[in-house]
């Protein structure tokens, strides 16, 4: 089993992976469509692909 760093080492299973991967295919699906809207705040889309990418780089091993 994997575990996430925390102060708590929790163990993550197939199916917490298989949503975790889809959570996030579905914020950057979110982010794609206010890009192609063209009336998002560019600050707010920033943030948000910070948060998506920060996601990503805590998720990295799963």
């Amino acid at each position: 089993m994997e575990f996430i760093t925390s102060r708590l080492s929790v163990p993550i299973t197939h199916v917490q992976k298989h949503f975790i991967r889809q959570t996030l295919y579905q914020l950057d699906q979110s982010i794609q469509n206010l890009i192609k809207a063209n009336n998002t705040d560019r600050a707010e889309l920033d943030n948000l692909h910070n948060v998506y990418h920060n996601l990503i780089r805590q998720f990295t091993s799963l």
